[in-house]
């Protein structure tokens, strides 16, 4: 059975069904097999709980870029406020080039994210000093956002001198398991084989177990 297979939820639900299967459908066919059984089923179930958690820790980083790039819009958002204000006063055109450095709102949003927080920070800067009335709430919002989108700059930047080991972490759990089940594998044939009750095979692996053969 490929790795890749087997890391997902559902491989890993089906891991345990089986962990499971083996105790209901071996257990008890010959006593002196048991602790053979246990445990092979033990050393599964410890080692299906490892690569589950390995695999929700390689989720963080995405979580991360995805927090990332919320903030980014409301960055963005943010500042579209401030320029359709802007728009409605004299001498616009300047106010919004000293507003956003010389860039549009379009420019603004292409830059990568540790650029968009310095624009971000040049436009509370310059539109506090402006002092624009009816302007609070939104240069508010885009402080907020400003700070917000900070925090979860430095968060993915420290996601990624994680990310390395999280998948060194993965990858071993990953060798693990798959050393684990073949074993459990080995395990159930030989006890169901002794006993004659072959016909138990597929109830404790499905098919998977001749994809895993």
């Amino acid at each position: 059975m490929s790795r890749a297979l087997f890391a997902t939820t559902e491989a890993l639900a089906f891991a345990r069904t089986a962990i499971e299967r083996m105790r209901a459908q071996c257990l008890g066919l010959n006593p002196a097999f048991d602790p053979l059984v246990e445990t092979a089923a033990q050393d599964l179930e410890l080692r299906t709980n490892a690569l589950a958690t390995a695999w929700e820790r390689r989720n963080t980083p995405r979580a991360l870029l995805q927090y990332e790039r919320d903030h980014l819009d409301r960055v963005h958002l943010a500042l579209s406020q401030l320029t359709s204000l802007l728009k409605s006063r004299p001498n616009a055109k300047e106010q919004v080039d000293h507003l956003l450095d010389g860039r549009t709102v379009s420019e603004t949003r292409r830059l990568r994210p540790q650029l968009r927080l310095e624009a971000a920070s040049r436009a509370v800067a310059v539109f506090t000093a402006m002092a624009i009335p009816g302007g609070e709430t939104l240069l508010a919002e885009l402080t907020t956002a400003r700070d917000e989108l900070r925090l979860a700059i430095e968060q993915v930047r420290t996601s990624d001198t994680e990310t390395h080991q999280i998948l060194g972490q993965l990858k071993a759990a990953q060798a693990e398991w798959d050393a684990s089940y073949r074993n459990a594998k080995r395990t159930v044939k030989g006890v169901l084989f002794a006993t004659d009750r072959m016909d138990l095979l597929d109830r404790v692996f499905e098919d998977l177990v001749r994809k895993a053969s």
